[in-house]
């Protein structure tokens, strides 16, 4: 029943207490038991990286443009 309710793509939590200290890779196979939760908190953390890049490119480009206009 649970699996159904939670997609059956990563096991729910198995209620282990993860502190906040602790890596994301590690904490996301401690805390569901399985190899599924470390896969899933690393394909979060590439989508995040993807999600930022295009921001953090043109921030760069905008400070380069205003140190070169400085100079």
């Amino acid at each position: 029943m649970a699996d159904k309710k939670s997609g059956g793509l990563v096991p729910l939590c198995n209620g282990t207490v993860i502190t906040w200290t602790m890596p994301p890779l590690i904490s996301g196979f401690l805390a569901t038991g399985s190899i599924a939760g470390l896969i899933l908190q690393l394909n979060n953390i590439v989508l995040d990286v993807l999600i930022y890049m295009p921001f953090m490119s043109a921030l760069n480009k905008r400070q380069l443009m205003e140190e070169n206009k400085a100079k």
